[in-house]
């Protein structure tokens, strides 16, 4: 893709039924196809259909002239002809029916009414990294910056959000660095009183940062009371501690002096009298390395893995259809979540595949309990891959097993529960975007080659396929499972990769950040 198709908004809109955290299949808009079920409902063959809809939503309703006067014909009709001849299930169109008419209005001089539509459609296209379709609204009407809706992120958890709150939860610095110059437009507010629109820029972003800040804090206050209760038991045992005891005993303590030393320097952070967003920011992304998931367990279980254990699992990689997938699914006990009877064992008496299945709830848990994005997740994941292709060997890993358990199991199940626009970076390839220093493209789909073994499907669990497919993050350059020796080598230094493009991130938005407050000084705002 050139860079100009990189930076040129699209008009066109796509709708696609999307699985959610919850199972349910829910259509979602886009300016480009996700999968080949996208629907594009402006083409040229049903534009007549799409005028009619968008017709109807800029005027309530279309007026029919009748012995009574004007009369209005019932929106139903409209809805149906558009459903029928554009196809599109008639309960999706009013996801996409008011789009059309801030497409317009955003490429030309309005000679239209104020722009009206649903908060939802604006923060749901924020939260997914869809930035043609924001910016063409924010375009029309920069109001909607102000606006909130409940919206869900990627691990099923709502939260009430405006369109900058929503990018920044989804880490989309450039969907927020875009934003700015519609605050800089911003000039009155919701109430038709006027507003410093960069001010309220700024202070979205502080008041989401500190949301998010002290969410750690509390979950740092959990750690220690729960660590504290632990130490109580052991103090009040009857008899001497046991050399098992007192180890436990000495990491309760570590714990604790970790929690209470977190706490202080998030505390510090959000004191009142502190008001520096860039110290905020800081504490804020040290609490992120702090609450990174632990992977270790779960890799050692991998490696500790009986051969038929390990074959359980290799089963369901190596599936390469749905109803395979569905077959191993049912034979093993695969599950994103485990069973009740799990749910009381230790972890050394689960199966390999019952350990998996503890890691996927457990990791999901862990990140429902965060506001802001945490990408130190899937490093982590990705840090216990490279680990594991730098010490196994073709002798204590013949066939490659463990090592494509770990990417495909482990840090492919971090990427899968990853926020949209994360996703679009690893669809491109973090090579490209750091190495290459490449524009974002925010592709819908992994980059394709001539090779037939390809995943096309953007919402493709990547820890539910053969991690071939999904090898560097979005370039599938394998010919499939007999080259999976030759393709080792282009998923070492995929945690490097990922953690440069996070630390590019970062950078970027710190300057963002430097460069607004120095121009609020400079006005005394």
């Amino acid at each position: 893709m050139s860079r100009t198709a990189a930076t040129t908004r699209s008009r066109h809109i796509f709708v696609t039924l999307i699985k959610q955290a919850d199972g349910r299949r829910l259509p979602v808009m886009s300016s480009t196809h996700c999968s080949d079920e996208s629907v594009c409902v402006n083409r040229n063959e049903i534009i007549g259909a799409f005028t009619l809809l968008r017709q109807l939503y800029m005027h309530d309703s279309l007026k029919l002239k009748g012995k009574q006067g004007a009369q209005f014909l019932n929106p139903d009709v409209f809805f149906e002809i558009a459903s029928w001849t554009i196809g599109v299930s008639i309960r999706d169109l009013p996801l996409i029916a008011a789009y059309p008419r801030a497409n317009i209005l955003s490429h030309s001089s309005s000679i239209f009414s104020k722009l009206s539509m649903d908060p939802y459609v604006v923060i749901d296209a924020a939260i997914r990294g869809q930035e043609d379709i924001l910016m063409n609204i924010l375009r029309a009407d920069p109001s909607y910056l102000l606006r909130k809706a409940i919206v869900k992120n990627s691990v099923g958890v709502e939260f009430e959000l405006t369109p900058l709150e929503a990018a920044i939860m989804s880490t989309d610095v450039q969907m927020v660095e875009k934003m700015r110059e519609h605050f800089e437009h911003l000039t009155i507010d919701l109430d038709g009183h006027s507003i410093d629109g960069p001010a309220e820029m700024h202070q979205q972003i502080k008041t989401i940062y500190i949301q998010s800040l002290n969410r750690y804090r509390d979950n740092q206050l959990a750690i220690l009371k729960e660590q504290e209760t632990k130490l109580l038991q052991l103090l009040r045992l009857p008899t001497d501690l046991t050399a098992a005891q007192t180890k436990q005993y000495k990491e309760i303590e570590e714990k604790i002096k970790q929690a209470t030393k977190r706490i202080i320097a998030y505390s510090d952070a959000l004191k009142p009298e502190c008001n520096d967003i860039q110290k905020i920011i800081e504490a804020h992304n040290q609490a992120q390395e702090d609450n990174a998931f632990d992977f270790q367990p779960y890799v050692n279980a991998i490696l500790s893995a009986s051969p038929a254990e390990l074959d359980v699992v290799m089963e369901l990689i190596n599936a390469t259809t749905p109803e395979e997938t569905a077959a191993v699914v049912a034979r093993s006990g695969v599950a994103e979540k485990q069973s009740d009877a799990a749910r009381l064992k230790s972890f050394d008496e689960l199966t390999l595949v019952e350990k998996l299945n503890r890691f996927r709830e457990e990791l999901v848990k862990h990140m429902q309990n965060e506001i802001i994005f945490n990408p130190n997740h899937i490093l982590a994941g990705l840090k216990s891959n490279d680990t594991a292709r730098d010490t196994l060997t073709i002798a204590t890993d013949p066939g490659y097993k463990k090592r494509s358990i770990i990417f495909s199991q482990l840090a492919g199940w971090a990427q899968r529960n990853a926020n949209e626009p994360v996703r679009q970076d690893m669809r491109q390839g973090t090579w490209y975007l750091t190495e290459k220093n490449r524009h974002r493209a925010r592709q819908s789909r992994f980059n394709e080659y001539l090779n037939g073994n390809i995943v096309r499907n953007f919402v493709v669990d990547v820890a539910l396929v053969n991690s071939l497919l999904v090898d560097k993050f979005g370039t599938v350059c394998m010919a499939g499972r007999d080259s999976e020796a030759a393709g080792q080598c282009h998923l070492r230094r995929a945690a490097v990769r990922f953690q440069n493009l996070c630390r590019a991130k970062t950078a970027c938005f710190q300057n963002l950040l430097r460069s607004q407050s120095s121009d609020l000084t400079n006005r005394g705002a």
